[in-house]
């Protein structure tokens, strides 16, 4: 790779935001997997930048802010269309049967998709364990070398979910292999088509992860929980449910960080850092308080400035530290509008500066038709607008007028999560 990442040179960023669950293809099983993703890829035109928020396997809720693991890819984004090749008629039938009965919920249900994807990726591995294909196929050496080369991570999260789940251990192995694999590949098709790959990387993982699992000392007494504190206005805080890092082991916590940075680097173009203020102050919520005290990960932020074959993206609420800092590194600090009163109050101090990517909204506070109380034509506006930008990216619900909230933060419900597009995603143009 070149020492600098190839997107700080291209003329413009246009980018879209896509949460892969809400995807809806006229073939898919219930959610944006894979597939879906693919199809999307293939047919881009207007746009040369996708970014995809989390697709790890969340560790209770289907928040994707919340893993079970950094690495281990949630089993619901894995393909069918790739299996097909593996079974016979009978199966086939059965997956066609399947694909209707999923297709026709108008939200995602996660454990019907995930216990069908399992069921799919289980019958694959009973004909990958036959003795005489096994051991003299290519395939069987490139799941080797996977394994070999993740072995960082793979082992601790296939042994955790072997003793929950009572399965054997190297069929988790050998299913985050065929989700790589997978993913490896449409990441080829987008790079043959010009259009870079964008990934979100939560802050902290789950309250009941691996890492926190097996790195225990990592993290503050459970009692503590991390969130945002925003001093201006108290309705935007929230509280997460995650344990925050004890920072007192610096190090290690970083060490951590670089190891997620390596890894991504091998399948994406660019990395949204989520929640980089928390990079600069630490955030709390105990005994039904909130703390706020100023820290500064220099660690981390010496990774960061490493590193430079691949693009950042910042999540900053425009805290003056961060923003220096991702200016003196060159990266894109992220500016969301919202509403038309941001265009109006917020732009104009904004314009000198080059780094800011613009955003329409986030998966936080909701859509635009959702913040313009449903008014298309100022949705159309701030779309108009933010497309004249050199570098901007638009949420999918955007585009598509979507009023629908994705999701509540600092809330677990049923509801997040889970929407879906309304129509199939070939009926639209990008």
């Amino acid at each position: 790779m070149n020492d600098v990442s190839m997107l700080n040179y291209i003329e413009r960023i246009k980018g879209i935001l896509v949460p892969l669950f809400y995807l809806k293809t006229e073939g898919d099983y219930g959610i944006g997997d894979f597939d879906s993703l693919e199809y999307l890829v293939s047919n881009l035109r207007e746009y040369n930048f996708i970014e995809i928020l989390p697709i790890n396997l969340p560790d209770g809720s289907n928040s994707p802010y919340s893993p079970i693991s950094f690495y281990a890819i949630d089993p619901v984004y894995a393909s069918v269309k790739t299996s097909l090749k593996y079974f016979d008629e009978s199966k086939i039938e059965w997956l066609k049967s399947m694909q209707i009965y999923l297709h026709q919920f108008n939200v995602v249900d996660y454990e019907k998709v995930r216990n069908f994807k399992l069921s799919i990726y289980r019958s694959l591995y009973r004909i990958f364990l036959d003795e005489d294909k096994k051991f003299r196929t290519q395939e069987y050496k490139d799941y080797q070398d996977f394994i070999n080369v993740n072995d960082f991570w793979i082992q601790k999260y296939s042994e955790y979910m072997s003793n929950h789940f009572h399965e054997d251990k190297e069929f988790y192995m050998f299913f985050q292999w065929k989700l790589y694999t997978q993913l490896e590949d449409i990441v080829s098709i987008a790079r043959s088509r010009n259009v870079y790959m964008c990934y979100d990387i939560p802050f902290y993982p789950g309250k009941y992860s691996i890492e926190r699992y097996t790195n225990s000392d990592l993290f503050s007494i459970p009692v503590v929980d991390g969130g945002f504190y925003d001093k201006s206005n108290t309705k935007n805080n929230q509280v997460w449910h995650v344990d925050v890092y004890n920072f007192d082991k610096e190090e290690d916590i970083s060490n951590m960080f670089s190891n997620r940075i390596h890894f991504y680097k091998r399948y994406f173009d660019a990395l949204r850092i989520d929640h980089f203020n928390g990079y600069f102050k630490r955030y709390m919520f105990k005994d039904d308080k909130f703390e706020e005290n100023n820290i500064e990960l220099k660690n981390i932020l010496q990774i960061i400035q490493k590193e430079k074959d691949i693009f950042y993206v910042f999540e900053s609420t425009q805290l003056p530290v961060a923003t220096e800092f991702i200016k003196k590194i060159g990266g894109s600090e992220i500016f969301t509008y919202l509403n038309l009163s941001r265009i109006i109050e917020d732009t104009n101090y904004r314009e000198y500066m080059d780094n800011i990517m613009y955003y329409s909204s986030n998966h936080d506070w909701g859509s635009l038709m959702y913040n313009n109380n449903g008014k298309h034509s100022e949705v159309e506006r701030i779309i108009n607008f933010i497309k004249q930008k050199k570098r901007y990216v638009i949420s999918l619900e955007d585009i598509l007028y979507d009023s629908r909230r994705l999701n509540i933060p600092g809330v677990i419900n049923d509801t997040n999560w889970r929407i879906r597009m309304l129509n199939s995603i070939s009926e639209i143009s990008l």
